[in-house]
């Protein structure tokens, strides 16, 4: 695409959707091929950007169903889409969010997610950072894993509301097994990844023993023989008493690494995930009816990763563990 062309439609979605997972414009611009003062000009004022100057004609909106818009969309409730069709507007999204940008009392953000972490958990996560960054072509023997819930009705992330500015900012719960869907388990390396692993009812530390028997060992046994090591989070059934004696048994044998609590932006398999989502959902655009459906998706998905995917997220470790230690410990974008 010649540069200084404004971005597409599509190109603004896939923005949008990257930008809602926290990633940088540096990291956004990258993935798109653009610049990143295309990216940024964008994310300043998404409503506004492409836009050309108003040519004087009267707004098909009227200055009462304008108020109307603005209380509707202070309640938090509505996105401009359903604003529109609720209110049988003769205008479209776009322009909707042209009217309440313009407003002064409303501007489109994410609800802030919690808990934050403390200082604790930061001090852990340098801690990690600064043993882990010399670790090097190590990072390619380990074997990343990780559980995503798949909603029906589209991820659990895209939490953007109309901001009331006048009303304290929204807060928002992740939840593990909240809605409607399928919960998976997957894991990768630098030299392939393992079959996904699709789990039915409540999980507990057997079943989490029953999953890595099934999935995890024949992988790392099949790519890497011994010479592996096993990352996972500090969720409960993983750390659970007769999950650690499991690890220990000599025809397990399985070396796992420390990890800092509350760090799954130092997961790789993250980025993996939101990749994913963003094909299974099309950018927002697909809910699936059945888990059938979205079972088959999600795993065509996955089985399409290609290898130099794999390599990429894995070689850019390193840089992770600087960007923590740059960041204090802090939540960073990468």
């Amino acid at each position: 695409m010649p540069r200084g062309q404004p971005l597409s439609d599509d190109e603004k979605i896939e923005v949008l959707v990257l930008h809602r997972e926290d990633h940088s414009a540096n990291y956004i611009s990258k993935e798109l091929g653009r610049s990143r003062g295309c990216v940024q000009a964008f994310l300043s004022d998404p409503t506004a950007y492409g836009t050309a100057k108003s040519t004087g004609r009267p707004s098909n909106v009227s200055n009462a169903m304008h108020r109307r818009l603005i209380r509707a969309a202070r309640t938090g409730k509505y996105t401009a889409a359903e604003l529109v069709e609720r209110h049988s507007l003769p205008v479209g999204r776009r322009r909707v969010c042209q009217l309440l940008n313009k407003s002064g009392k409303l501007k489109y953000k994410k609800r802030l997610a919690a808990p934050m972490m403390t200082r604790a958990h930061e001090k852990a996560r340098v801690k990690w950072a600064a043993e882990a960054r010399h670790w090097g072509p190590k990072f390619g023997d380990i074997v990343w894993s990780d559980e995503k819930k798949w909603n029906l009705d589209g991820p659990d992330g895209f939490n953007y509301y109309w901001a009331d500015l006048t009303r304290r900012r929204e807060h928002f719960s992740k939840r593990q097994n909240g809605g409607g869907g399928v919960m998976v388990w997957g894991g990768f390396s630098r030299r392939g990844k393992t079959e996904l692993a699709f789990r039915e009812g409540k999980q507990n530390s057997e079943a989490y023993i029953g999953t890595l028997s099934n999935y995890m060992l024949p992988y790392a046994h099949w790519k890497h023989l011994n010479e592996y090591r096993f990352q996972q989070d500090n969720a409960s059934i993983h750390t659970a008493g007769s999950v650690s004696e499991w690890f220990k048994e000599p025809e397990v044998a399985v070396d796992v690494i420390p990890w800092p609590a509350k760090s799954p932006d130092l997961n790789p398999i993250e980025n993996l995930w939101g990749i994913m989502s963003r094909k299974v959902y099309d950018n927002g655009r697909r809910k699936f009816s059945t888990k059938a459906e979205l079972i088959a998706c999600v795993r065509q998905v996955w089985d399409e990763i290609d290898i130099s995917l794999l390599e990429k997220l894995v070689d850019g470790m390193p840089k992770r563990c600087e960007l923590v230690l740059a960041s204090k410990g802090r939540k960073i974008n990468h």
